[in-house]
């Protein structure tokens, strides 16, 4: 603003306007006071904008000094560049009774799906369990083989991967399926099989892990 104020009052001398007499005529060599207001945004909450950049080049953060001076907020910049990962779709809590951690599970970038816990006060590294992933996953504990397990719609066909106490995740196996959905998986306590259900053209299908059998009976159209 004390910039438009100085061009303005140059202006003002170097264009002198001349200034009436009291007859209504012009003063030559006279000119008029030249004044200029510049309205600015006035606001009534303010903050600041920090990120790791300047925590790596000044000191630490004063925030009982900045709360002083008036800040109420600060808009923190967290990531930079490969360091973050952009979800797609919904993402997925379960709470595991095995190990009793609170697990997140969500879709993110190359639709691979990625995983977190929390376990002893501290979340864990973001792990890549791989994919394609199309759609948001179905989690549930099986209680039977003691096993966490997500099944997802992925290349043209529903997928699934495992994971059991001592191992790791198991590489995704296809089961088949052209889904229009999202998969719902249950476990039936009374037949001690894994029920799955989805849309298919319009179709309610379902699929079956025999336990008995230890196989997938295929899928099947429940609504004929």
């Amino acid at each position: 603003m004390r910039s438009l104020l100085a061009v303005a009052m140059l202006a003002g001398l170097r264009n002198p306007v001349p200034t009436p007499d009291d007859n209504g005529h012009a003063q030559a060599g006279g000119h008029q006071e030249v004044s200029a207001a510049v309205p600015g945004p006035q606001y009534t909450v303010k903050g600041i904008d920090v990120s790791s950049h300047d925590h790596s080049v000044y000191p630490a953060i004063d925030w009982a000094g900045q709360a002083a001076q008036g800040a109420s907020f600060a808009h923190v910049k967290p990531t930079e560049s490969g360091n973050y990962v952009k979800l797609r779709g919904e993402p997925v809590t379960f709470r595991s009774p095995l190990y009793g951690t609170t697990e997140i599970y969500a879709r993110g970038t190359g639709n691979h799906l990625v995983q977190r816990y929390y376990s002893d006060s501290s979340w864990s590294a973001r792990n890549d369990l791989g994919g394609p992933v199309d759609g948001d996953p179905a989690v549930f504990y099986n209680p039977q083989y003691r096993s966490t397990e997500i099944y997802a719609t992925g290349a043209g066909s529903l997928r699934y991967t495992l994971v059991m106490p001592g191992g790791g995740w198991t590489p995704w196996t296809g089961i088949g399926g052209a889904l229009d959905t999202d998969p719902v998986v249950l476990l039936n306590p009374w037949t001690g099989n894994t029920e799955i259900y989805a849309v298919s053209n319009g179709n309610l299908v379902t699929q079956l892990w025999l336990r008995g059998l230890s196989v997938w009976s295929g899928w099947s159209n429940i609504m004929q």
